[in-house]
């Protein structure tokens, strides 16, 4: 189970996170490239003799800052892979990133740019798309049922009480001597 442990560690020292500041979108509703690219691990160092029980793993600084934050989305990877649809994992990544009130509450278009879905669809079947992605995340427990369309143009996305995570402070990083 150790070595096993230590070959996962080994992935997410050579895994790369890679950040798009988004570039917004042009007079004709094309996307910008991003003004700003990053790109880093999650992990910068493990320390490991074997056959010790002890482990030394550094989390990179960059990462952890980035991350506490909140600049970095905090998803339960779980409920995401239950999702099938793209827009369902869409709109998922997009609840999860408002942390206060309310998801959203407002015209379905807006919801459709914030989702990057393609506006040359006709619109009942963007509509249908919304439709079978909130009812997804209701399944799940990710939204209440008040979420949905409340008139023809108007949706409401109501998050459920569990459907964040438990807020945490951040442990210290230990000092170098």
């Amino acid at each position: 189970d150790r070595r096993r442990f230590v070959d996962s560690l080994e992935l997410m020292l050579s895994g790369v996170i890679k950040m798009a500041h988004s570039g917004g979108k042009t007079k004709a509703g094309k996307k910008k490239a991003p003004k700003r690219e990053q790109m880093n691990n999650i992990l910068s160092n493990v320390d490991w003799t074997p056959g010790s029980r002890n482990l030394e793993v550094t989390v990179n600084p960059f990462f952890y800052a980035r991350y506490y934050s909140a600049q970095v989305s905090l998803m339960d990877m779980a409920v995401r892979s239950r999702l099938k649809s793209p827009i369902a994992k869409a709109l998922y990544r997009f609840v999860q990133s408002h942390r206060t009130g309310k998801c959203f509450e407002g015209h379905f278009l807006t919801l459709c740019d914030v989702l990057n879905l393609e506006r040359d669809q006709p619109l009942f079947e963007l509509r249908r798309l919304l439709k079978t992605a909130i009812s997804a995340l209701v399944r799940q427990g990710v939204l209440t049922k008040k979420s949905g369309f409340v008139s023809q143009d108007y949706v409401l996305l109501d998050r459920s009480d569990g459907a964040l995570p438990a807020p945490k402070t951040p442990p210290k990083l230990p000092k170098k001597k």
